[in-house]
């Protein structure tokens, strides 16, 4: 049986109960443990997704968390070289509203869909296929995506990962932390990542279907993320 580094104990004890086994032995391998290799930035999330200002105006108008993905983002307009962004969003609506604004910001880079260097990625638009990425991979700096449709893809070189609105399950987020720092480093190592949860409290309130008790004690605890996400 193969499962993902982000396995906790407690799902790998479920799915023995539910397999029905019993006296088993379990080798857990994790060399290069995701876990160790993320740092996590809440952020409050403004109430309009779209309404965190232009990537010039970075004083009053951006979270002070965020300044590090705004300056990320004005690199990419005047085309310096940058490792890749990867944003997550629970749902499509807010995917295409990131995308929207990211064209508006960029309106030269948006004109020509061959070289834009972001692109988002969900139900409505179809699948960016491994191909696709293959063939556009020195162009793209930036994703946009639902959790769903990044199945199945291996993103090289990520060293920062936002989620729009937290997923419903603690894993959910250890899993997203991992889609970075794939890409071993000049020693060898993993890469750092910077992993970004923006939230406010509508977001987190029992009026989200299928949001877990263990999100929202995350999203408000004052204790150690990292530890709490690998408890």
């Amino acid at each position: 049986l193969c499962m993902t580094a982000t396995a906790t104990s407690a799902e790998i004890q479920e799915l023995k109960l539910n397999m029905g086994l019993r006296d088993v032995n379990t080798v857990v391998l994790r060399a290069d443990p995701v876990q160790s290799q993320f740092n996590i930035v809440r952020v409050e999330r403004p109430p309009n997704i779209r309404g965190t200002g232009g990537i010039e105006e970075m004083d009053g108008t951006v979270k002070p968390g965020l300044v590090h993905v705004m300056k990320r983002l004005l690199k990419i307009k005047n085309g310096e070289p940058v490792k890749r962004s990867l944003w997550l969003c629970r749902n499509t609506s807010d995917v295409a509203d990131l995308y929207d604004e990211l064209c508006e910001m960029m309106p030269e880079q948006a004109a020509n869909p061959l070289t834009c260097p972001f692109v988002m990625n969900h139900s409505s638009v179809g699948p960016i296929t491994a191909e696709n990425i293959r063939k556009r991979r020195s162009s793209i700096n930036l994703y946009l995506a639902t959790s769903v449709m990044l199945l199945g893809l291996d993103l090289e070189d990520v060293d920062i990962i936002g989620m729009i609105r937290p997923f419903n399950h603690c894993h959910d987020l250890l899993q997203a932390a991992g889609r970075g720092g794939r890409k071993l480093g000049n020693l060898g190592k993993r890469r750092k990542v910077v992993f970004y949860v923006l939230f406010n409290q509508s977001d987190i309130s029992n009026a989200v279907p299928g949001l877990t008790e263990e999100v929202k004690e995350f999203c408000e605890t004052d204790g150690c993320l990292k530890m709490f996400l690998r408890s």
